[in-house]
């Protein structure tokens, strides 16, 4: 199967979704599609073949890296506001030593199988090292340049945008504010109903 234009259209679908700006999801994306292809190429010097079991890991890897990068992208969009380039060092400073923790701890706990014998196991383990290796390059290092020269604007000058515009008008076109609502209306012609003597 084909991994790659199905994969970069998936991840910013959902990072439209998850990761509120366009901007952000554009720099995942990239950054994903970069580390698949160092990872695949990277492959080959280090002698590992493009079989099942490493491809899966290559799969494995690209699960990894999204969330050394979308940590970061997103830790850089709630930031307050002021320029990108503090926006960039506050978030690395905030989220930087976490991801970086995380990556170096998923591959402490699969570093043993660099012991076993057997090269069905090696293919497992190096492609899951470079991809790794690749994920926190470009989570801690790639994205955060990104961010510093395009990075989009903070989240709360994007919600303050949006409360100041006009909102949506409720009331019918030839209503009023100050007009009783339907529900009050009909709660009265209820009541004057009941009050009616009975036929």
């Amino acid at each position: 199967g084909h991994l790659g234009p199905e994969f970069v259209v998936l991840v910013l679908l959902i990072g439209l979704v998850v990761l509120v700006h366009p901007m952000n999801a554009l720099f995942i994306a990239a950054a994903l599609t970069c580390i698949c292809v160092d990872t695949l190429g990277f492959m080959h010097y280090w002698a590992v073949p493009l079989n099942p079991p490493s491809y899966m890991c290559v799969v494995i890897t690209i699960g990894l890296s999204v969330d050394y990068c979308a940590h970061v992208s997103y830790t850089y969009l709630i930031q307050p506001p002021s320029p990108r380039l503090e926006r960039s060092r506050a978030s690395l400073s905030e989220i930087g030593p976490s991801v970086v923790k995380g990556g170096f701890t998923t591959w402490l706990g699969m570093a043993p199988v660099f012991l076993s014998p057997l090269a069905m196991f090696l293919f497992f383990v190096k492609p899951l090292t470079l991809g790794v290796l690749f994920g926190l390059y470009h989570g801690v290092v790639v994205i955060p340049l990104l961010c510093a020269h395009f990075g989009p604007d903070a989240l709360q000058d994007y919600r303050r945008r949006m409360e100041k515009a006009p909102p949506p008008r409720l009331l019918a076109s030839g209503a009023s504010a100050g007009s009783p609502s339907c529900a009050t209306t009909a709660r009265a012609q209820v009541g004057k109903a009941g009050d009616s003597p009975p036929v």
